[in-house]
């Protein structure tokens, strides 16, 4: 009755599987784990997990673990400044000790990127810093000057110093100690060298640069299934993020897809628009290989598939590196 899966054939116990081997096994492994976990207690940085629980419990409770802890974090630097005797400002200045977490998401337009990154940030401990909201705020204070009449993306028309300007500043905030999941830059490989020369003054480098991956085939069709509220820009989708006036199950229409805040008429995405789109993600994926040929060979990157659960992101994130 016990067959391997793929051939068909009989599987056989293992000769040491005898209660006098596994008693024995067990024993060496409690001699060599408590000597271990003293020598680590004293840290602080040791803990446990019930492996008999469900999945999902200790999936809860290992990701509550894994986030950056950065109470913790500044009271060992604290530590490791009064024994060396030297003031450290910051978890930055303490190789291999509290160094905060900074990754770099890529991803093409139409994936539901905001949605998945917001998560993941949670999920990782840490804020989602987005260059387009920053650019658009600068923009609201008049701090960036902006032609709105003649459109374009914020990221190609700011000149890159002032974007980094921008970002180490938002990146001297107190919520970005413990790191920052970092989304719209860099844009270029470019500006992934300029990021690299920045972090390096402050003695800080990349320690992810993930990328969401979604056939070019399946963003088109998602974006030309959305709906506008023309008057402010946003989108709908029947399918994936209805307004509140679509009834499950039924068909969308001028007169069941209505904006939630105004309950004015969505409009279905015109061709010229999807065309627009399509050019923008033909010029992000010409992009996003010359990124990605930069940062190859340091073993920070890691691709999964933008469709999937949220768990894949995070175990790719603490993955051990693919590239």
């Amino acid at each position: 009755t016990m067959l391997d899966d793929e051939t068909g054939e009989a599987l056989e116990q293992r000769t040491d599987d005898t209660a006098e081997s596994l008693a024995k096994r067990l024993t060496n492994y409690h001699a060599q784990t408590v000597p271990i976990l003293a020598h680590y207690e004293a840290k602080g940085i040791v803990s446990k997990l019930d492996a008999n629980k469900p999945m999902e419990e200790i999936w809860t409770a290992a990701e509550a673990i894994l986030k950056p802890p950065a109470a913790a974090a500044e009271k060992a630097v604290a530590t490791v400044a009064t024994a060396t005797g030297k003031a450290q400002e910051g978890l930055s200045n303490v190789p291999g000790l509290g160094r905060r977490s900074l990754v770099v998401a890529l991803g093409p337009p139409g994936a539901g990127l905001e949605m998945k990154l917001t998560k993941l940030a949670s999920t990782i401990g840490v804020p989602l810093v987005s260059t387009e909201i920053l650019l658009a705020a600068a923009v609201e204070s008049g701090a960036v000057e902006y032609d709105k009449s003649v459109g374009g993306d914020l990221r190609s028309i700011v000149p890159d110093d002032v974007i980094l300007r921008m970002l180490q500043e938002r990146m001297g905030s107190e919520d970005c100690k413990p790191g920052l999941l970092l989304e719209g830059f860099p844009f270029t490989a470019e500006q992934a060298k300029l990021l690299d020369s920045k972090l390096e003054e402050t003695n800080e480098a990349l320690s992810k640069v993930i990328v969401l991956e979604a056939p070019d085939e399946l963003v088109t069709e998602r974006v030309r299934g959305r709906w506008v509220h023309e008057p402010t820009g946003r989108f709908y989708h029947p399918k994936e993020s209805p307004p509140k006036s679509l009834v499950p199950d039924s068909e969308p229409s001028a007169e069941t897809m209505l904006d939630d805040e105004t309950g004015e008429a969505l409009k279905p995405m015109a061709e010229e628009a999807v065309e627009v789109f399509s050019a923008e993600l033909a010029k992000y994926n010409t992009q996003k290989e010359l990124i990605l040929a930069h940062y190859e060979g340091r073993g920070i990157t890691v691709k999964f598939d933008a469709d999937k659960p949220l768990e894949d992101a995070w175990v790719a994130m603490v993955a051990e590196p693919k590239a």
